[in-house]
């Protein structure tokens, strides 16, 4: 029941303060800490529990965000030139981090998969021959 005095409810507050407040902060911080490192344990846990599955579900999120592809799309894509870089027809992606997905800068649309030394210098500095089926990759994906 609230006091109709705000003096004395200030006087009982206080009162209460000094009485209880000492006991209730401390057992609050050795609370916080024991809960604190098991939570960590915890957490810990679950991230290297889930490890794969998180960075499946960051790799998706990122080719949606960037291309608006899914990974299926980009498995369908490779499987679509046989599981080969659609310049060099090569059967490796040549990097760790797997395949590249080719995109036009200009319009954002997906042209194809690539390894990643095709894709990272698809016309500028490469030799004659690899120069001659990167254009005419370009000139096949800017028809479409």
């Amino acid at each position: 029941m609230p006091y109709k005095d705000k003096e004395r409810q200030k006087a009982y507050q206080k009162a209460y303060q000094k009485a209880y407040g000492a006991a209730r902060r401390g057992n609050g911080a050795a609370y916080y800490k024991a809960y604190h490192a098991a939570h960590r344990a915890e957490k810990a846990a679950y991230r290297e529990a889930h490890k794969a599955e998180k960075a499946a579900q960051h790799k998706e999120y990122q080719l949606r965000r960037k291309y608006g592809i899914s990974y299926d799309d980009k498995m369908r894509m490779l499987a679509e030139h046989d599981g080969m870089c659609a310049i060099c027809f090569s059967t490796e992606p040549k990097s760790k981090k797997g395949w590249a997905v080719d995109h036009d800068h200009d319009t954002g649309k997906v042209r194809g998969i690539l390894c990643n030394s095709c894709n990272s210098r698809i016309l500028p500095s490469l030799e004659s021959p690899k120069r001659a089926m990167a254009e005419v990759y370009l000139a096949r994906h800017s028809a479409l």
